[in-house]
């Protein structure tokens, strides 16, 4: 059985063949993407890079040929960095972002979704000098979004003008804690206020965070703390002067305040957690653990689990 490197080049030749043998063979060469071993020292001189020659190449097509990225359903990627090296933080963009290139497709294609969850450090970039078409990611079906990406980066605007170009028609909500500029909350429904009685006694509140770009940590508090700035700041600058004349003699004069969204939108902005009382916007393995006091596991099982129902009491 030949290698994988070899299975690819062999589809690739049998692709040349004709328009029918191209139809047959692309959803299998594009189903499984696996690049195997470094880059050759030719293409590396070419683009001037290190490695990840071939991981650029294959996002370029995927985002120039959409067709192409909508069959894609894993993809392999060789260790581009020395055992016991760090990786390099250009590298895990280069391979989020080959990611996204496979994501707008990924939705399209799972026809019955709908509910969504994204939970990422960095923030995949488009390159330098790339062609961007709108909407970049979409989804017909899709209801409910928990975006998150903690290091602010173009994704967010990527999302933001994906949703105004139609991309989601039937998206309902948006839980986005790391909206850092307030993007994703511009697109979104206005809301009045977003923070709650109950912040005051989170434990962000208790630590200090002050709800600046630079402090948002995934915590709800932080998030709502922040979206409520942006509303008051809004709100503080008039949108509207409506004047009343009579006879060419101003009466009286209101001014409509403004406010954080996009009026007519569908979307509701929610920075509530899955489980009640938390800061975390999804539900972790302490909060199943709440309340429940946990057996040590040296005490074994006692034989007494059910002695208090009389179908229980063998003696």
């Amino acid at each position: 059985m030949s290698c994988e490197t070899c299975y690819l080049r062999d589809l690739c030749a049998l692709a040349l063949v004709d328009r029918a043998w191209d139809r047959a063979v692309r959803p299998v060469l594009y189903g499984r993407i696996y690049i195997v071993g470094n880059d050759s020292t030719t293409s590396a001189k070419k683009f001037k890079m290190k490695s990840g020659v071939r991981l650029k190449l294959l996002r370029r097509t995927l985002r120039e040929r959409r067709a192409l990225a909508q069959l894609v359903r894993e993809i392999k990627v060789p260790r581009l960095q020395p055992e016991g090296q760090m990786e390099n933080p250009k590298t895990i963009d280069l391979v989020a972002s080959l990611v996204m290139a496979s994501i707008s497709n990924l939705f399209l294609h799972l026809k019955d979704l709908s509910r969504f969850t994204l939970v990422q450090e960095s923030s995949p970039e488009v390159a330098a000098g790339d062609l961007v078409f709108q909407p970049v990611v979409a989804s017909l079906r899709l209801q409910h979004l928990h975006w998150d990406i903690l290091v602010p980066g173009s994704a967010n605007q990527n999302l933001a003008s994906s949703i105004q170009a139609g991309g989601f028609p039937n998206l309902r909500t948006i839980r986005a804690p790391s909206d850092h500029d307030g993007l994703l909350q511009s697109v979104c429904r206005p809301r009045a206020q977003i923070v709650q009685a109950s912040d005051k006694y989170s434990k962000a509140y208790r630590a200090g965070v002050d709800g600046t770009p630079g402090s948002l940590g995934r915590t709800l508090f932080a998030a709502r703390k922040l979206a409520q700035q942006r509303i008051e700041n809004a709100r503080a600058s008039p949108r509207f002067r409506v004047i009343i004349e009579e006879e060419g003699v101003v009466q009286e004069a209101y001014d409509i305040p403004g406010y954080m969204g996009t009026v007519g939108s569908q979307i509701a902005y929610n920075l509530d957690s899955d489980a009640q009382g938390s800061d975390s916007a999804l539900v972790d393995f302490p909060d199943l653990l709440s309340g429940i006091k946990e057996v040590a596991p040296r005490d074994g099982c006692t034989g007494m689990w059910n002695a208090s129902h009389p179908a229980g009491r063998f003696f």
